[in-house]
């Protein structure tokens, strides 16, 4: 009987322990504007070909990055590439982003693409960041219309896999 007291005890003991919080994705959107920050630190080596395609490597460029998110405020460096029909001012262009963020210690680093659809209509891409320092674990996804000359809109969400509720 004391046995049986006992692990009814324990049984009643485990249902009064509180499970721990299940973890979940929280998408948390947010919108910003990128604009240079002055003349190109590495202008990254230019060149043409036959067909009239202007081609850009390793251009590094500032950007002050502004936002309605703390996780996408501060200096972002962009390593910009692209392929341009100088005739039709259409291509691609793509490269690798960093932003250091200036609201705390840590930033993201990632990747994009972009589109050059014409004379008259701006470029648009998107792009993805992975986190570090406190962003560690947090991922950004995005996009990117161009409004002017050193200018860009930027909208997106800041995915956190492993929130707590």
């Amino acid at each position: 009987m004391k046995k049986f007291i006992a692990v009814l005890a324990a049984l009643l003991m485990a249902l009064v322990v509180p499970a721990p919080a299940m973890a979940r994705t929280v998408r948390t959107p947010f919108t910003g504007v990128d604009t240079v920050a002055g003349a190109p630190i590495d202008e990254g080596r230019t060149w043409f070909t036959g067909d009239g395609i202007q081609h850009v490597r390793g251009m590094v460029v500032l950007y002050n990055s502004i936002s309605t998110s703390e996780y996408y405020q501060g200096s972002t460096t962009l390593v910009i590439n692209w392929n341009l029909d100088t005739a039709t001012m259409q291509g691609t262009m793509w490269g690798t982003a960093h932003l250091a963020l200036t609201t705390m210690d840590g930033g993201f680093t990632g990747t994009w693409t972009a589109k050059f659809a014409g004379p008259d209509a701006p470029w648009t891409g998107r792009g993805v960041a992975k986190g570090y320092g406190d962003a560690q674990g947090l991922f950004q996804r995005y996009q990117i219309v161009s409004t002017g000359p050193g200018s860009d809109q930027v909208t997106g969400v800041i995915v956190n896999p492993g929130a707590r509720h």
